[in-house]
């Protein structure tokens, strides 16, 4: 995924390597807006592979034969003005769709959420096992949250569709072996 590479000399291009240090996380967005980021890809002459979190995430799915809809990362709503916001975020969670934290430097799986004791998400970090909690927009271990990194995967039909359809088919094959 792009994540624990100290590898780019993105800062200020003069060869040496300046971003991303071992045990963090690469973030790219739109520093000023609120707009999507979609899929993006660092230019070869920062540094080879050329993944980060987005992109990194479309490139692990994608090898593990999954096809990707869209994704992208977007600054949050308290950092830009229409940025994603905590509607957002419970709406992929509803899809079924875990998204990533973008916190300064590192980066977390957001799993849940809660809107009547919140705003509040909920999360697993990289440090342990547990399922840890924050309040919109706040931050983490000393880290502010930036953004999320969303990805769609095209949906796979469920086994029960799958079966029911199957079951239909043979039924009209059966019916009409008896008819003719």
């Amino acid at each position: 995924m792009g994540t624990n590479q100290w590898k780019w000399d993105y800062i200020d291009d003069d060869g040496i390597r300046d971003f991303n240090v071992d045990g963090s996380t690469a973030l790219f967005s739109h520093t000023t807006s609120g707009n999507k980021l979609y899929d993006y890809i660092p230019e070869a002459k920062y540094g080879l592979p050329q993944t980060a979190l987005c992109h990194g995430m479309r490139l692990f799915v994608e090898s593990r034969g999954y096809s990707v809809v869209q994704n992208y990362t977007q600054n949050l709503d308290t950092w830009a003005t229409s940025g994603f916001s905590f509607t957002d975020f419970m709406a992929e969670i509803n899809a079924g769709r875990p998204l990533m934290i973008g916190l300064a430097g590192h980066s977390m799986v957001g799993v849940g959420y809660d809107n009547i004791a919140g705003p509040k998400v909920y999360f697993h970090d990289t440090w342990s096992y547990s399922v840890h909690e924050m309040a919109w927009g706040s931050s983490y271990s000393g880290m502010d949250w930036l953004n999320v990194t969303c990805i769609e995967l095209v949906p796979i039909p469920e086994p029960t569709s799958m079966t029911l359809f199957g079951l239909g088919i043979l039924t009209i094959v059966i019916r009409r072996r008896r008819r003719s």
